[in-house]
């Protein structure tokens, strides 16, 4: 055989040599398992918020009212809230069962009478500042009325038993049938007057005694009106600067500013309280509203509800109960020695 012969043999098998040793990496690299490659999605739950208990129509949302919950994210309503803070002090305008989404379209902002007790009443009771603490008064205060007048008592003396509007000449029954016996004589008991069987009217004229007494407690204020806005509960009044004193030749330094710009505006003028009393009680304030006299409303502890017995006031119980000194007649020398 030629050398060139066997030459091209001796290629031949260097070739097909490579060609196998190709063929058997490739099967072992596929033998190999690759890692699965992991996905990351997204997180299929989200926050959304739920009643904790029944809640009524037109009921005011508290904090203890509703709850935050992790729910599915198809499970989860369209336009249900997702925190406490955007329903907080929102009412509600239909019936809440519990566990049920808080959909921000089933709330609607609260007007007075979702603030009203089942059974209470609303009833605006004019003030002025003083009577209003200054303005200090603020929605969900609870308050007392002290009533003030003048009183006249007109009794009906024993001798005249039966007390009408009309003359005696249009009396249709026999006049000596009305007399009574007299003192000592008979059954008759005479009445003294102003004690039990007596006959007297209460009138108030503005010129009579002086009566003070607590005639409404731990009432609760829903509303603060001043003008024609309700009074911001955050309001605080602020400081009037003192004026600085007068400078020499009469003329006064102005006063300096304020180094802080964001302090709080004073308080408007309160000309009226929104109070929710029993149906009784508005009566009485009405009342009050319409006849003469005064009131003065008294700040209650923010947790005290008891309603204590008052005696009231007149001058009898500033002088029996609290020492008020009477006068004493004055005593008119003798004549000239």
């Amino acid at each position: 055989m030629r050398r060139g012969g066997r030459l091209f043999i001796i290629l031949g098998v260097g070739l097909a040599l490579v060609a196998a040793l190709l063929v058997v990496f490739s099967l072992t690299k596929s033998d190999k398992k690759t890692p699965p490659v992991v996905q990351v999605t997204p997180d299929a739950s989200v926050s959304v918020l739920q009643a904790a208990h029944d809640i009524p129509a037109n009921t005011v949302i508290r904090e203890e009212d509703v709850k935050v919950v992790k729910v599915n994210r198809n499970a989860a309503a369209s336009g249900a809230a997702t925190s406490a803070s955007q329903v907080i002090g929102l009412a509600t305008n239909g019936d809440v069962v519990s566990g049920q989404q808080i959909l921000m379209a089933n709330l609607v902002s609260p007007g007075l009478t979702n603030l009203l007790t089942n059974g209470k009443r609303a009833v605006a009771l004019p003030v002025d500042r003083l009577s209003a603490l200054g303005g200090l008064i603020r929605a969900d205060d609870y308050i007392d009325i002290v009533y003030s007048a003048r009183l006249n008592l007109s009794e009906v003396l024993p001798t005249s038993p039966i007390s009408t509007l009309l003359p005696p000449q249009q009396y249709s029954m026999d006049q000596k049938a009305l007399e009574l016996p007299p003192p000592g004589q008979g059954s008759a008991v005479y009445p003294i007057p102003g004690q039990p069987g007596s006959v007297y009217t209460v009138t108030d004229d503005g010129s009579g005694s002086p009566v003070t007494k607590v005639i409404l407690q731990d009432v609760r204020v829903l509303r603060v009106i001043a003008g024609n806005e309700a009074v911001n509960d955050s309001a605080f009044a602020t400081p009037t600067p003192t004026p600085a004193p007068a400078a020499p030749g009469g003329t006064s330094t102005p006063a300096p500013e304020a180094p802080n710009s964001n302090l709080p505006t004073p308080l408007p003028s309160t000309d009226m309280l929104v109070l929710e009393v029993e149906p009784q009680q508005s009566e009485l304030i009405k009342f009050l509203e319409d006849n003469q006299g005064r009131y003065q409303v008294v700040l209650r502890a923010p947790n005290d509800h008891a309603t204590p017995t008052t005696t009231g006031m007149t001058y009898d119980q500033l002088m029996s109960t609290y020492g008020l000194p009477a006068p004493k007649p004055i005593q008119v020398p003798s004549g000239g020695q």
